[in-house]
């Protein structure tokens, strides 16, 4: 066998950071550093991580019983359209019923994406923090402008434009694929914030853009 394994567990305060790297061992002298390096970077990520309280700091806040994150902290899920309980019980959405009805930074919208540093930079040049993901994504820049930008980056060369809904002209609809796979993707913005919807029926997309439209008139655009 060529290669050569390091594995270390660091304790970091109520967390355990594991990190599993191999290389060849013609490149063995990387495995140190490069292990120093990500344990580094992790803590300091682990540290912005709203985790679950433990017994002696829910305790502290005087929080008794069974303990959660909160989910929606950043106040930007609840301007999402909604999958119903029988949607999310039978798997009829885009992704796991597990990533569903959910916020995630920069670095975990990254994960889902087919473009993970351009979503990661993106996301970070327009200060969308809190990213929330259900039957449509909602991100919520730090500025009209930003969202502009955020909203424009989201353009695919791929894409045949199909225009706006009605009554909606500020709205951009696009088709992709083909016969047998055709996807509808919406997007739309309202102050800072800006919606993605995806559906196989041009109707459909339609109307939900609207429905979320809706939605972000009642948005509050000065929260943090």
């Amino acid at each position: 066998d060529d290669t050569q394994q390091l594995m270390t567990f660091t304790p970091h305060n109520s967390y355990v950071i594991y990190e599993w790297y191999e290389t060849t061992t013609t490149q063995q002298d990387k495995l140190e550093p490069t292990v120093r390096k990500a344990i580094s970077l992790q803590t300091a990520l682990i540290d912005q991580f709203p985790g679950t309280p433990t017994k002696e700091e829910a305790a502290a806040r005087g929080i008794t019983g069974p303990t959660r994150p909160i989910v929606d902290q950043d106040h930007v899920l609840i301007y999402t359209l909604p999958y119903t309980d029988e949607e999310m019980d039978n798997g009829k959405t885009g992704l796991t019923p597990q990533s569903m009805r959910a916020v995630y930074g920069p670095r975990g919208m990254a994960h889902f994406s087919g473009d993970p540093v351009g979503t990661f930079n993106n996301l970070n040049e327009a200060g969308s923090t809190a990213n929330a993901v259900e039957r449509s994504v909602v991100y919520r820049a730090a500025s009209d402008d930003q969202a502009t930008t955020l909203m424009n980056s989201y353009r695919r060369t791929d894409s045949q434009d199909i225009g706006a809904p009605p009554g909606l002209p500020d709205a951009e609809c696009s088709i992709t694929g083909d016969s047998e796979n055709t996807t509808y993707t919406c997007h739309v913005k309202l102050g800072r914030y800006v919606a993605e919807i995806h559906s196989n029926n041009k109707q459909d997309a339609y109307q939900q853009t609207a429905a979320q439209y809706v939605l972000f008139t009642k948005a509050e655009q000065n929260e943090n």
